[in-house]
């Protein structure tokens, strides 16, 4: 279940993966290429790649193609 505290959404690994899976599909990406991306961003974040709160590779992914970007 989503968290919201502060300005940050707290999301199971679980839950974070079938968001990315599902909106690169969305997007156009097959199947295997949406799990191929979103395994990549998630791998990232779990090991501490956020770059800033605002442009972490995940919440660019889910804003930039829920955006239409």
């Amino acid at each position: 279940m989503a968290i919201i505290t502060g300005e940050r959404v707290h999301l199971t690994i679980a839950e974070a993966q079938r968001l990315s899976e599902d909106t690169l599909t969305r997007a156009g990406y097959d199947a295997e290429e949406a799990q191929i991306i979103a395994n990549h961003v998630m791998d990232a974040a779990l090991c501490g790649y956020e770059y800033s709160q605002q442009s972490n590779g995940f919440h660019f992914l889910v804003t930039s193609i829920s955006c239409g970007l």
